[in-house]
C-alpha cells in the first residue's frame, strides 16, 4: 500500500491488475493502516503511513468527493450520487485518522 502511494500521491483504493479502478467510495487502506498500527506490525515505515493517511484522507483524486464536502461541509444528493454511503465511508476513515493521530504523536 504504501509503494503505491509513493508511486501515486493516495493510498489504494480498489487495484486491478495493477491499475486504480477507484471503484470503492472510501479508501479502506486507512484503516487497514491504522489497525496494523495498533497491533504493532514491525518493519512498516509509520512516518511514510501516517503521511500517506493525510494525504489520501484530504487530498482529491478521480473519484473523491473532497471538493465537495470542502464546498458544503456535506455531500447534496442532487450533486453526488450515494451521498449517504459516502459520507459514511469518509466519516470512518476520519475516524480511523483521528485514532491513527497518536500514531503521529508517538513517531
Amino acid at each position: 500500500m504504501l509503494v503505491q502511494y509513493r508511486d501515486h500521491g493516495y493510498l489504494p483504493i480498489w487495484a486491478l491488475w495493477g491499475k486504480e479502478t477507484y471503484c470503492m467510495i472510501g479508501n479502506h487502506a486507512i484503516p487497514v493502516i491504522v489497525d496494523a498500527y495498533f497491533k504493532k506490525i514491525q518493519n512498516v515505515d509509520w512516518n511514510l503511513a501516517y503521511e500517506a493517511i493525510v494525504k489520501s484522507s484530504t487530498v482529491s483524486h478521480q473519484n473523491s468527493a473532497f471538493n465537495v464536502l470542502d464546498k458544503y461541509h456535506y455531500l447534496p444528493e442532487n450533486i453526488e450520487s450515494q451521498s449517504v454511503s459516502i459520507t459514511l465511508e469518509t466519516a470512518f476513515n476520519d475516524w480511523c485518522s483521528t485514532n491513527g493521530k497518536s500514531l503521529e504523536s508517538r513517531i
